[in-house]
């Protein structure tokens, strides 16, 4: 019996170590089952790297329109009853109008929408009606990295053929009346940090909403403001209940890292230096009590931390939303996605 079971498992089973999981995936992509059914494979010239960024596109697409939306949802409470004064309102307004501007054709928010319909209808007859979107990206970006690093073709031969025999003279001739310009869109990005963050909103704050922001390290600036960011979100963490109303109280404590340099210079050209004697900002001769500092700065970090996606309102608890995790990845010179270990500021 011993022995039978020794050559089942490794005579004939062995076959197994063998099988791509992908298999059926790849077969039904590239439309190989003899069907006449449209496939998203049948895309003429759109290979893995494409579908790879497509796919970043839909699952950033996926958090982006939840943030935008609430952000724009925080502008429109603020201005219900038009109790602010004119230039306040006419800056919210503004903040509101940047989310419906159109940009050739179509505002963020309609782009946003028209990526996850359209990766919707091109992959549901394959995953089913009942999946979740989210596992449906997440599905499809791993069987197209699979296929990048493992050199598999995701289009039929038939198909290479008749690309380089109908266009060959696109790609080998000069033609006079076509110039290639400057690239539409970034495809990876490259010696750039990303801070990833996931908030937790809803009851128990079960419901998760990633976010992430490039910082581009070569200019000041961005690295100042990554560093500063990723001290920010840390304390929140830490003092999940205290929000922009803790941070604001932090500042006026000493702790100007709180806010990046141009917004501490703006306080200082606008209120002066802290006299201790009177327990103001003073600058000439006018005089600034703390709450009134605290307001500025709670209304400088939350259009801050809105705009980099660092911040999400909770409208179940009415609160700022927890911040459940937070990381940072560094993509180097090639596009690759590197772990990044952060080690905290002391003190």
């Amino acid at each position: 019996m011993k022995r039978q079971i020794k050559k089942i498992l490794h005579e004939d089973l062995d076959w197994v170590g063998s099988v791509n999981e992908y298999d059926n995936f790849f077969q039904w992509f590239r439309g190989d089952d003899g069907s006449r059914n449209r496939r998203p494979g049948n895309w003429i010239g759109r290979d893995v790297q494409w579908w790879i960024d497509y796919i970043q596109d839909v699952d950033y697409s996926l958090s982006a329109i939840h943030m935008d939306i609430s952000e724009m949802k925080g502008y429109a409470e603020k201005l219900e009853g038009g109790n602010a004064n004119a230039k306040t309102v006419m800056g919210w307004s503004g903040a509101i109008y940047e989310f419906v501007e159109n940009h050739n054709g179509k505002n963020d928010i309609e782009r946003y929408v028209n990526d996850i319909r359209s990766f919707i209808k091109e992959f549901r007859s394959y995953f089913g009606e009942d999946m979740s979107v989210s596992d449906m990206v997440e599905s499809v970006g791993d069987s197209m990295m699979y296929a990048q690093d493992n050199n598999i073709p995701i289009h039929k031969q038939k198909t290479n053929e008749s690309i380089t025999e109908d266009f060959d003279w696109a790609v080998k001739d000069t033609v006079p009346f076509l110039e290639v310009g400057e690239p539409l869109k970034i495809q990876a990005p490259k010696s750039q940090y990303r801070l990833h963050v996931t908030h937790g909103v809803g009851e128990d704050n079960g419901m998760w909403v990633p976010n992430w922001n490039m910082y581009d390290p070569n200019t000041p600036v961005n690295l100042d403001n990554l560093m500063r960011h990723i001290r920010i979100l840390n304390w929140q963490q830490e003092n999940y209940r205290e929000g922009i109303y803790g941070l604001a109280q932090l500042w006026t404590e000493g702790e100007t890292w709180v806010l990046s340099k141009q917004d501490n210079e703006n306080i200082k050209n606008e209120f002066g230096e802290y006299d201790e004697e009177v327990g103001m900002w003073v600058k000439e001769g006018n005089e600034t009590d703390e709450d009134e500092i605290q307001d500025h700065i709670r209304e400088w970090l939350d259009d801050e931390l809105m705009d980099y996606g660092l911040r999400e309102y909770d409208s179940y608890h009415q609160e700022d939303a927890t911040i459940e995790d937070w990381k940072v990845t560094y993509f180097d010179e090639f596009g690759v996605e590197h772990a990044v270990k952060v080690n905290l500021p002391q003190g």
